[in-house]
């Protein structure tokens, strides 16, 4: 059913039958770009933590010009990132 795709796969079955996949990709708004930029020109350091897979995160990582992020994590993961960075200084 095609190439490789990018973002996360979801897969259309019926009837034990593979009907085809959807690919679904997060888009990155205008505000949110500009956000980074104005927080990134202030001098901070910007970390994206995200639940989406690790190519997802990494496209929209580097499409923002950020260097630090961690993907595929729990809401429980996120909490022991961000107390781990508060007590590195970030």
């Amino acid at each position: 059913m095609g190439g490789p795709v990018e973002g996360t796969v979801v897969y259309v079955v019926a009837d034990k039958k593979l009907l085809g996949k959807l690919a679904l990709d997060d888009v990155i708004r205008k505000e949110s770009s500009e956000a980074i930029n104005k927080l990134m020109k202030r001098g901070l350091e910007i970390v994206m933590l995200t639940g989406d897979n690790g190519k997802t995160a990494e496209r929209v990582a580097r499409e923002l010009g950020i260097d630090k992020f961690f993907a595929e994590l729990t809401p429980r993961d996120k909490v022991e990132i961000i107390e781990r960075l508060k007590k590195e200084g970030i």
